[in-house]
Order: C-alpha cells, then sequence, then structure tokens
C-alpha cells in the first residue's frame, strides 16, 4: 500500500477484514492510507454477526473511512 500512496496509484483502499489479517492489521492499513490521502472502505464478503460488527467499529473508529450519509 505504500507505493501505491508514493505513486498516488489509489485514492481509495478497500479493506476487507479477513484478508488483511484482522481488525488490528485493517486500522494500520487505514492509518497508512491516511498519510496518503486515501479514502479506505470496508468491503463486504458476505460476512454476518461479528464480521459486520467488525465492519461496523472499523468505518466508525477511522478517519479517512467512507461513510455514507
Amino acid at each position: 500500500m505504500v507505493e501505491h500512496g508514493k505513486r498516488r496509484a489509489a485514492d481509495v483502499i478497500n479493506l476487507k477484514i479477513p484478508k488483511v489479517g484482522g481488525l488490528l492489521k485493517a486500522k494500520k492499513m487505514a492509518a497508512v492510507a491516511e498519510v496518503f490521502g486515501m479514502t479506505c472502505i470496508a468491503g463486504a464478503e458476505g460476512e454476518v454477526a461479528a464480521g459486520l460488527a467488525a465492519k461496523a467499529h472499523l468505518a466508525v473508529s477511522t478517519r479517512n473511512a467512507l461513510k455514507r450519509q
């Protein structure tokens, strides 16, 4: 992701919590993305209950997360 940020190759990063290694890793990736001015979204992979709760937590606790109004 750092290379994408340096090259300005992405405006939005899709953070799929299970694929990136969990909620903590997703939060760290969101922080790196914020340094480069990238927006983050918590992508859907068909999770239920705990997975949706983790996505909601990531979205509301991340400053550069895209949120629907």
